[in-house]
């Protein structure tokens, strides 16, 4: 079952950690409205909604309150600070 959702979230989620770092680049089937996955990200929970138009990041939980999460996207760095949001264009 882990590698099923491994493939959905790392192909068509196109998320990934590359050189430490997270990146989230989705590329969505044309099918597929959207997708939704969550992960743990250095003691951070974040939940992912990914649609053709956009995706968002939200930061649910976090073991320290100042945390920020940052990630790339198309070359863009972003950051979402704790129980935060960010939605992103595609």
């Amino acid at each position: 079952m882990g590698g099923i959702w491994n493939s959905v979230v790392e192909g068509f989620g196109g998320l990934r950690v590359i050189d430490g770092k997270l990146r989230i680049e989705p590329h969505l089937p044309k099918e597929w409205d959207s997708l939704d996955y969550r992960i743990n990200w250095h003691g951070a929970r974040l939940q992912i909604s990914e649609t053709k138009e956009d995706f968002t990041v939200t930061f649910l939980n976090s073991n320290h309150l100042n945390q920020i999460v940052e990630f790339m996207s198309k070359g863009q760095k972003y950051q979402v600070k704790a129980k935060g949001s960010l939605r992103i264009k595609l």
